[in-house]
């Protein structure tokens, strides 16, 4: 009896760690069409081996194109696919050994090259909850925290007060990136973090919710420039008075 041998990703690439994997999502019928189309677009434009990181970048940029809009359209671009590439190197030998196979169903599966997911408000906030309760990974509140005790150091010296508006930073990235969830992490710095979100009222659908005292306070009927200064500093003398003891 012949038996066959099933072809695994973890098989093919026992040293691969910072890349998973998802279940497939295309049938083999499927698979097989979307690779004679990267074969038919892509071999024509690539020499004999050793294959250059210029013809691995090709490969990686026509398999997004033909993958039925389950990848990530941003890797269609070259920049966006090199950044990804330089950022993991493994890619590399995993283009290598597709290519060899002519067969590039691993890296359709690949997660980090997924298209984004159309989440329903429901499916949003779950999303998103289980993003701020799981554990913090990598260390870029270390490297944000070592930025602001910078920037503090900065400000303190008076010769280079005069360059600079004042003590505040802005954290500028899409919805959903980890904004929120970095600024909450500091307090394992021991940072005092006092994080309020204002969204306009109509939003429903933000994450962490809209609190709504402080949003009331701070951006509803503001009144003249003198109330409005008024009423944020009784706002914040209650807050630190109350975090004090802590």
């Amino acid at each position: 009896m012949i038996r066959e041998k099933r072809h695994t990703p973890a098989a093919d690439f026992p040293t691969i760690m910072s890349l998973s994997f998802i279940p497939n999502t295309l049938d083999d019928a499927t698979h097989e069409a979307l690779d004679r189309k990267v074969n038919d677009d892509v071999l024509p434009c690539i020499g004999e081996k050793p294959w250059s990181l210029g013809e691995y970048l090709l490969l990686l940029i026509t398999i997004v194109e033909f993958s039925n809009g389950t990848l990530d359209p941003r890797y269609a671009s070259s920049r966006a696919s090199q950044a990804l590439m330089m950022s993991h190197p493994e890619l590399d030998e995993m283009l290598h050994a597709a290519l060899d196979r002519k067969s590039y169903r691993d890296i359709r599966n690949l997660d980090i090259l997924q298209a984004p997911r159309q989440l329903t408000t429901e499916s949003s906030y779950h999303f998103y909850y289980m993003a701020f309760i799981s554990p913090y990974r990598g260390q870029a509140v270390d490297a944000f925290c070592e930025y602001l005790e910078n920037n503090n150091n900065k400000f303190a010296r008076e010769y280079d007060r005069a360059k600079y508006y004042g003590k505040f930073c802005s954290i500028v990235q899409s919805s959903g990136t980890g904004k929120s969830r970095l600024l909450l992490e500091l307090r394992t710095k021991g940072v005092v973090v006092l994080y309020m979100n204002l969204p306009p009222s109509a939003d429903k659908t933000d994450f962490p919710p809209r609190d709504v005292l402080p949003a009331e306070i701070l951006t509803a009927n503001l009144g003249s420039k003198a109330d409005y200064s008024a009423r944020c500093c009784a706002f914040f003398v209650a807050v630190f008075t109350m975090i004090n003891p802590l």
